[in-house]
């Protein structure tokens, strides 16, 4: 597709009260907007219960500055997991590694002490599929109508299984029909040479 949606993980023993740090991207790899034209940036429901603000602003140089803290001076919820989910536009990236940076980070717990942990990163893999190529092989043929029966429908757990391409006809939902699409691509009725993406 043309996005992916990364966690933020905090782990703190002391007890999350607020944070702050900033993103750094790739060039090529954006912060999706909404509707409302806000960065696509949501708590995670989770860790961060009613009361808590949040905050997430574009600064020059195209970073983005994400802050969060309890007005109550509460902890968020657990002491590790994910705190958001940012959805990022890959659309226009080709296959490959991306790296994301969070820097300049700033922990604050109950007490207001601040702790400032070292940067970090993540690697984003991109590689392109071919829809209906849920066994990621390069090819649309049988195999791929029996990997996603024994995926989707009968629930086996074997082999590798790409469910973002395995929804051939669009319906939101990888069930038969999706296998028979799949039959018509190999037979070459309503073909889709469209390529997907996946994490």
């Amino acid at each position: 597709g043309e996005q992916v949606q990364i966690p933020i993980n905090v782990w703190f023993d002391n007890g999350t009260a607020s944070f702050t740090f900033d993103i750094d991207l790739p060039e090529g790899m954006t912060i999706i907007k909404d509707d409302k034209d806000k960065l696509a940036v949501a708590v995670a429901p989770e860790r961060m219960e009613e009361g808590y603000s949040l905050s997430v602003n574009e600064m020059e140089g195209g970073g983005v500055r994400i802050a969060g803290f309890s007005p109550a001076g509460d902890a968020f919820a657990s002491n590790d997991g994910a705190i958001l989910n940012v959805k990022l536009n890959i659309e226009s990236l080709e296959e490959g590694d991306y790296t994301v940076q969070i820097k300049d980070i700033v922990l604050s717990d109950v007490n207001g002490t601040e702790y400032r942990p070292a940067s970090t990163e993540a690697t984003i893999s991109i590689k392109r599929y071919k829809e209906g190529d849920v066994d990621g092989n390069g090819e649309v043929n049988i195999n791929d109508v029996v990997c996603l029966v024994n995926h989707a429908i009968l629930k086996l757990e074997a082999g590798t299984y790409i469910e973002d391409v395995a929804d051939v006809n669009g319906d939101g939902k990888v069930d038969i029909t999706d296998a028979l699409a799949i039959v018509d691509i190999i037979l070459g009725i309503g073909a889709d040479d469209g390529d997907n993406a996946s994490e």
